[in-house]
């Protein structure tokens, strides 16, 4: 997505012992999404999918607090950052994204049997809140 249509990113962390691969066909499966698309750079692996406009990223850092060194928001430990982009040209309100956030946070805390934190709202450029939000598994219905 291109970052000048970006209304708001939402990131959310995780602690998981899954690869990259493994962690997001959890997150596909849970969430519906279509098959995501893998890359990598110099401190980090990711992997993209695109659903109703919304871009699910899923970064795993190579090396262990790269997560908490990029970002003070960042809980202690985490090894999975997931981040939800909204654009603008999607008109997103922002009760419908933070619903999203919640469904996502509670889902991917299920599928994977891990707590899943809200830690940051990016609203652009220097503008960002914290938020503290942890998403704990519930038991399946199974």
């Amino acid at each position: 997505m291109d970052h000048e249509d970006v209304q708001l990113m939402e990131h959310l962390a995780a602690i998981s012992p899954l690869s990259l691969e493994e962690f997001c066909e959890v997150a596909r499966s849970a969430l519906d999404l279509p098959v995501f698309e893998y890359d990598a750079g110099n401190e980090t692996e990711w992997g993209i999918s695109l659903k109703e406009g919304v871009e699910y990223n899923i970064s795993r850092p190579y090396k262990e607090e790269t997560l908490k060194n990029w970002d003070s928001t960042v809980p202690l430990g985490s090894n999975f950052g997931v981040i939800l982009i909204f654009p603008k040209t999607g008109g997103v309100s922002a009760l419908a994204a933070s619903a999203l956030v919640e469904r996502v946070g509670q889902a991917l805390a299920t599928a994977l049997s891990t707590t899943i934190v809200h830690h940051r709202t990016w609203l652009g450029v220097g503008n960002s809140h914290p938020r503290n939000a942890a998403y704990a598994p519930q038991p399946s219905d199974a």
